[in-house]
């Protein structure tokens, strides 16, 4: 199967696979210990309470566009071959499916409900129209296959995908920016492996 770029599925499953084999281990930051504590309550801090630990959350932007006109977000390459590669991996890792279109876009939101009539739930917002559903192989092999509108632009505003209702990953403002909640050493490897060399990463926690 090809994307409309060229990309085949093949030539993805081979990089996330790749990716995929690379054991890193997370070091867990030392956790503070209070000097003025007394002994009984600093054991209890070591045997009694189990540690939390903080996730990692990245968010991530393309930052030069085609003709430099930001406001149409289009990648300055011309394609998404990346978006597709970021998709492949983590829709690997979700059960369901939210997508935002603007109203005005009326061309790809009457493709979604034309190819995938009764997959998923539609909710009409003052300015957007909003898709949820569970993620099946005919809602995956459309995104893959049908995710660049007639004006060369990503079909759709946002896609949020997500595991037994957690947020596992978002593309936002037309595939231009991303934000992954939960981010390990893994999934870091793999993002900058693929995405354009002007990306901005933000990484907290």
């Amino acid at each position: 199967m090809l994307g409309r770029e060229g990309i085949s599925k093949e030539k993805i499953e081979v990089i996330a696979k790749r990716i995929r084999k690379k054991k890193i281990e997370t070091i867990e930051a030392p956790r503070a210990i209070n000097t003025n504590a007394s002994k009984n309550e600093v054991q209890k801090e070591k045997v009694g309470e189990p540690r939390m630990e903080l996730k990692t959350q990245l968010q991530f932007e393309l930052t030069e566009f085609e003709g430099n006109r930001g406001e149409d977000r289009i990648p300055v390459s011309g394609n998404y071959d990346y978006w597709l590669l970021l998709m492949e991996y983590f829709l690997a890792k979700s059960d369901t499916f939210e997508i935002h279109c603007w109203n005005e876009e009326a061309a790809n939101i009457d493709e979604l409900t034309s190819k995938l009539p009764g997959l998923f739930e539609i909710t009409k917002e003052s300015q957007m129209t909003i898709f949820i559903g569970l993620l099946t192989e005919e809602i995956v092999d459309f995104l893959l296959t049908h995710h660049v509108g007639k004006d060369g632009r990503l079909a759709w505003f946002s896609v949020f995908l997500s595991k037994k209702e957690q947020h596992i990953f978002s593309s936002e403002h037309w595939g231009t920016e991303f934000f992954v909640p939960d981010v390990t050493e893994e999934d870091l490897v793999f993002i900058k492996h693929v995405a354009p060399d002007e990306t901005n990463f933000n990484r907290y926690t």
